[in-house]
């Protein structure tokens, strides 16, 4: 399957504008007049041109993901339906800005700090949503103490 992509020089020559200033419409860059803004991202969306992940987060440095974990416990939290508007609820929050959802389950003998710190180390996401934590987790003194975000559901 041979797919194009469409990106901004692609745009840019439609317009028979600069790329600079292709790239700078879509984040309303004071530089560039509102109906240029406007005519581009009209048109960029019409083209079928999706921002690149990739290069927001080279040059913002940041991941724009929240990664929520899911453990084999967190079954008894929600069936599979539950599940579903869970996900449905947390897509619905973050729809309206960059952030992006991952999904990354945990196999029933593998340590939660394992995944949890693969995601932490590897600079994969920018919060944690966790499900069924026990009592004596490390992890949650780990994650204070280094001020990331994390949010847990289900009971202990």
């Amino acid at each position: 399957m041979n797919r194009s992509r469409t990106n901004l020089k692609t745009v840019a020559k439609a317009f028979g504008l600069s790329l600079t200033t292709v790239s700078r419409a879509p984040k309303d860059g004071p530089e560039v007049r509102p109906e240029t803004i406007k005519r581009v991202k009209s048109t960029a969306g019409k083209l079928g041109h999706v921002p690149n992940q990739g290069g927001l987060i080279l040059r913002t440095g940041r991941s724009y993901t929240i990664a929520l974990i899911l453990s084999p416990e967190s079954q008894s939290t929600f069936p599979v339906i539950g599940f579903m508007f869970y996900c449905q609820g947390i897509l619905r929050s973050i729809q309206d800005s960059p952030y992006t959802l991952t999904i990354q389950p945990r196999l029933a003998e593998e340590d939660l700090l394992k995944p949890i710190m693969r995601i932490v180390d590897g600079q994969l996401a920018e919060g944690i949503i966790i499900g069924q934590i026990r009592n004596d987790d490390s992890w949650v003194r780990h994650h204070q103490q280094h001020q990331f975000p994390f949010v847990i559901f289900g009971r202990t």
